[in-house]
């Protein structure tokens, strides 16, 4: 890469080259990825249900299952919408819905709302500021060890879980793409662009998710390609 040749990019499937592309300006937009293995995983028991599906990530995947589940003891991991929704939709069917929140909640105001309505009802069971230690499946479920601030230690059965631990920006694979890989991010990995979606190297732009952690959003990520486009025809002399 240099500012006279441009980019040459080399696209792999396997170890298997299958094309080389050429262009004078590189446009990022890999969007997010689900937290999962980063923040769970590292957690004693966690692979294994991973591994046997009685632990899940993606945001939606609780709503094939809501048949299933009627009856049943139900984990939600988070504290933001999307677990707050999950919690939401589940306690219309489960026994019990317990919804375990590292800090604090951080959902919308209404979305909240829903959910303490549904606490108050004795629907879900909600841990706030607790640390989950260990997962552990047994005949009787999975057992979740619990350490509250306070360093009280609780345990609770379920028979699923479903982790909503939010979402992180899709830049890891720079690290492998030579002069990309000293991208300037900020501390949650997002990377820096300007106004114009300039990133900082010259002719690197980013748009969408990867570069917006304040409003990640479809509608976003089209203005941002609008603004972008803009800005690379000023910058090549279209």
């Amino acid at each position: 890469m240099t500012e006279d040749s441009g980019f040459s990019l080399v696209v792999r499937e396997g170890e298997n080259p299958t094309a080389s592309l050429s262009a004078r300006a590189l446009v990022i937009a890999t969007g997010l990825r689900v937290n999962s293995s980063e923040i769970l995983h590292p957690i004693p028991g966690a692979l294994s249900l991973y591994e046997s599906g009685l632990l899940s990530f993606f945001p939606l995947d609780h709503l094939e299952l809501m048949e299933a589940l009627e009856g049943k003891r139900v984990a939600v991991i988070g504290g933001g919408d999307n677990a707050h929704f999950t919690a939401r939709d589940l306690a219309s069917r489960t026994a019990l819905t317990h919804l375990i929140i590292r800090s604090r909640p951080k959902a919308q105001p209404v979305v909240r709302k829903e959910v303490e309505a549904l606490i108050r009802q004795g629907r879900v069971q909600e841990y706030g500021g607790v640390l989950i230690t260990g997962f552990h499946q047994g005949s009787g479920g999975i057992a979740i060890a619990l350490t509250r601030n306070d360093s009280r230690a609780e345990r609770i059965e379920v028979d699923r879980i479903f982790a909503r631990t939010g979402f992180a920006p899709n830049t890891e694979f720079l690290a492998g793409l030579g002069p990309l890989a000293g991208l300037e991010r900020n501390g949650d990995g997002y990377l820096w662009v300007d106004a114009c979606k300039r990133a900082s190297l010259p002719f690197v732009y980013a748009i969408g998710d990867v570069a917006n952690p304040d409003y990640p959003s479809v509608v976003s990520a089209i203005a941002d390609g609008a603004v972008a486009a803009t800005a690379i025809a000023q910058d090549l002399g279209a």
